[in-house]
């Protein structure tokens, strides 16, 4: 069976932790976040990666995981709830997921829009079934 992000963020966390006990996600996100932009990008020719970054790279190579990709597991790991569930539920792809996280309206408002198709066909369900059995209001 296919892992989860979520599962595939826990995994890289346990990881780590066994190379670095005591770290917590959010010094791994921003090591990971730091690496991705060193190594994939090379913006910063005279960044110089500390022993925490140095070590989590090696746990990545070891592991055959891109910095960059294991950056993206760990964004979507601290993402809101809203947008967890929704991509639990597969409802929303990774990309409209990272575009909600950015504050990108237009993906939010289709979200958005959805929900409130959801709402009116519950309402108007109700007022179909469940209404015309309780008498006249």
């Amino acid at each position: 069976m296919r892992q989860t992000i979520f599962e595939k963020a826990e995994n890289l966390m346990e990881l780590v932790r066994e190379e670095l006990p005591g770290i917590d996600r959010h010094r791994i996100r921003s090591a990971c976040g730091r690496l991705s932009n060193h190594y994939a990008y090379i913006k910063n020719r005279k960044y110089k990666p500390s022993r925490e970054e140095v070590k989590v790279y090696d746990v990545l190579v070891r592991n055959d995981i891109s910095p960059v990709q294991a950056y993206k597991w760990m964004l979507l790991y601290d993402a809101p709830a809203h947008v967890k569930a929704l991509l639990r539920q597969k409802k929303i792809s990774i990309k409209t997921a990272f575009k909600i996280i950015s504050g990108d309206r237009e993906a939010g408002e289709r979200v958005t829009a959805g929900r409130r198709e959801l709402v009116s066909h519950i309402i108007s369900s109700y007022q179909v079934h469940i209404h015309p059995m309780m008498g006249t209001p």
